[in-house]
């Protein structure tokens, strides 16, 4: 009876993707050194929006170089690395299990062109078209598949302008790669730095 109460509890769990509103506080147990040689299990999505089928194509690939090459140059290599269409805790953990990975990162990615309001308090607000890069992690044991750090929420999210609020016409926009590099360091930082 206990044992199929765990499988239901580890099914459910598995269905349910990174957290997409705050970020859960660590386990007790768990520091970010324990990071190591992870599999990485990334889900891209671009919402519909201005995006051109070339864009839709790149964008993610260029994420995933980005995500791996940050990983490598803060000695994280990835030991495994796969894109999906919909994140699976479970079977994420059973991945990293079979490639000798300790953890699996569950990486959350979507992208989406919004109007945004900048400079609300200043003497000039505008408003303006953005890009904007909503991204989650959820580092995941492989032996049994437990969330072990969930990091998501306002500070991992990025956009595409630097608003200029004494002269919104001086506002500067970042190139996608600019953009997806910022947002994989934020990510990094918080999801590695104690």
């Amino acid at each position: 009876m206990l044992a199929g109460i765990l499988a239901l509890v580890l099914l459910l769990a598995a269905c349910a993707g990174p957290a997409s509103e705050e970020a859960a506080p660590p386990a007790p147990d768990f520091t970010p050194a324990q990071i190591r040689q992870p599999a990485v299990v990334l889900r891209f999505v671009v919402d519909s929006g201005d995006f051109g089928a070339q864009e839709r194509l790149s964008l993610p690939v260029a994420y995933a170089g980005l995500l791996l090459e940050a990983l490598d140059a803060r000695a994280v290599p990835a030991r495994d690395a796969q894109q999906v269409s919909r994140i699976d805790r479970l079977a994420a953990a059973m991945r990293a299990r079979d490639v000798g990975a300790d953890h699996a990162l569950l990486v959350d990615v979507r992208v989406e062109k919004v109007e945004t309001y900048f400079c609300r308090d200043g003497r000039r607000p505008f408003r303006a078209p953005v890009t904007t890069w909503i991204q989650a992690v959820e580092v995941v044991r492989a032996s049994d598949a437990v969330s072990r750090m969930t990091v998501s929420g306002p500070a991992l999210t990025v956009i595409d302008l630097e608003p200029d609020c004494e002269s919104p016409r001086e506002s500067r926009r970042r190139s996608s790669s600019e953009t997806a590099r910022e947002g994989v360091n934020r990510l990094l930082k918080r999801l590695l730095e104690p």
